[in-house]
């Protein structure tokens, strides 16, 4: 094969999370004969029967999701699969998580595969990082079963703060009545009367503020607002009946004395309006019987 061709597959595969079928190589000239040809010379490593990867090219997960998705038309990540690709879990499944058209069947040789006849490809379909996946609302209706009810929680968090609650509701409403479907698991950790209202600013706070919930406390408020004389000043979680407000200190963004002295400044003009500051760490999350007995 002339180098320059070969050189042509190696950036194709990098901008495809080194998997590409082999129709998008025949695009460059390179035709099955000459694949399987580097195959045996173990310059490229089959994933698929049409789909290929550059042997020398880094493995990710991205990659072995995107080789799950490309032999399979229409298919797309989906559960906890889409969940981490939108950057709401830390780790990717493994087998990856795929939505498949029923017409192809349950079968295949890397994926665990789901089928929905409910979902729209042109509205519950999207592509996030080239990868087709279900789009977050849909995803969120569909995670329920597969994840506990705190990572439903911290996924739900997540797509509040940028996205509306209008777009969930009538996902959940289209998608609802048709199996397999987490629409019930979301819509009753949605309706939990323990649930705090509001939208958390990072997963700690959602911890931390069901954390510190109470029955005979007057309501919490997530990211309450408080004006004085020197200006307005936010805390992530406050019992305003009571001037207590807590503060979650996480090391992302309350580390060393540049931090420690901004929270200073900020508590002078509180406490000068009889707020109560409370501050919390990591650490001290751990051990929730502490934290219960000092709030």
């Amino acid at each position: 094969m002339p180098q320059n061709s070969m050189h042509a597959l190696v950036r194709l595969a990098g901008s495809r999370h080194n998997a590409f079928t082999s129709t998008e190589a025949a695009t460059l000239g390179v035709q099955a004969k000459q694949l399987r040809r580097l195959e045996l010379r173990g310059e490229l490593t089959r994933w698929h029967p049409k789909v290929w990867a550059v042997t020398a090219l880094t493995t990710t997960p991205e990659q072995r999701l995107h080789a799950a998705v490309l032999p399979a038309s229409g298919s797309a990540a989906t559960t906890t699969s889409a969940a981490w690709l939108h950057g709401w879990l830390e780790r990717p499944p493994n087998p990856p998580q795929l939505l498949i058209p029923q017409s192809l069947g349950r079968a295949h040789p890397t994926a665990e595969t789901h089928q929905w006849a409910r979902i729209e490809p042109d509205r519950d379909i999207t592509v996030v990082d080239h990868i087709p996946t279900l789009n977050k609302a849909a995803t969120l209706c569909a995670l329920g079963p597969y994840v506990d009810a705190a990572t439903l929680e911290r996924c739900v968090d997540e797509f509040l703060r940028t996205d509306s609650h209008r777009w969930l509701a009538d996902t959940m409403d289209r998608l609802g009545t048709h199996r397999p479907s987490g629409v019930a698991a979301l819509q009753a950790m949605l309706n939990d009367p323990r649930r705090v209202g509001g939208v958390t600013e990072s997963w700690f706070e959602r911890v931390l503020a069901n954390l510190v919930r109470v029955p005979w406390l007057p309501p919490l408020e997530l990211q309450h607002k408080v004006d004085t004389p020197q200006g307005r000043y936010r805390l992530d979680i406050a019992c305003p009946d009571l001037l207590l407000g807590v503060e979650a200190h996480s090391r992302s963004f309350h580390w060393g004395a540049a931090s420690e002295d901004a929270d200073n400044v900020r508590d002078l003009p509180l406490t000068s309006q009889g707020w109560q500051i409370l501050y919390v760490t990591w650490s001290q999350i751990r051990r929730p019987d502490e934290f219960a007995a000092l709030f």
